[in-house]
């Protein structure tokens, strides 16, 4: 899909096709790939992801694949039914994938509000919070009893410290 397509249609994305990436992220998909250049010569900055069904890819929460027309070149190992088949693509589920957010600890987080720009996260006790969404300067978490720091990582996503359950 062209870059900020799945925003425009209000769905999350892993943005494997974008020019707007950051050298963590362009590092974190040469090692989805494999080691591969993400960023061909002959397109500039964009950042293509190739390894769908990665570790990276997992964390990531890529959950569903788009490839070519089923009967095409691209169906991802390990994946055998699409959940969509039609003469412009083929669409993968890969349930395997991690969620959204994560709770590390004794307790759970779960999504309440999940949009492109804004994330309501609900916890169960306080504890550190992973988030599956690439971390960039100027994303703020806050509760009720103010703002959160939010720590980079794992990888070149967030992390942040529930101060109580809410």
């Amino acid at each position: 899909l062209p870059p900020n397509a799945a925003t425009v249609y209000g769905l999350d994305d892993v943005a494997g096709y974008d020019s707007l990436q950051t050298g963590r992220y362009k590092a974190f998909v040469a090692q989805m790939d494999g080691g591969q250049e993400p960023s061909p010569q002959e397109n500039g900055n964009m950042v293509f992801a190739r390894g769908p069904m990665s570790p990276q890819a997992v964390e990531a929460g890529a959950r569903y694949i788009i490839t070519a027309p089923q009967g095409g070149p691209a169906v991802p190992p390990g994946l055998h039914d699409p959940v969509y088949s039609g003469p412009d693509a083929s669409i993968y589920e890969n349930p395997t994938v991690n969620p959204l957010v994560k709770f590390n600890g004794a307790g759970s987080a779960f999504v309440v509000i999940s949009q492109p720009t804004r994330l309501t996260v609900a916890t169960t006790a306080a504890g550190v919070v992973n988030v599956s969404r690439q971390w960039y300067p100027g994303w703020r978490a806050l509760s009720e009893k103010g703002e959160l720091p939010i720590q980079t990582g794992p990888d070149v996503f967030m992390s942040i410290t529930a101060d109580s359950a809410r």
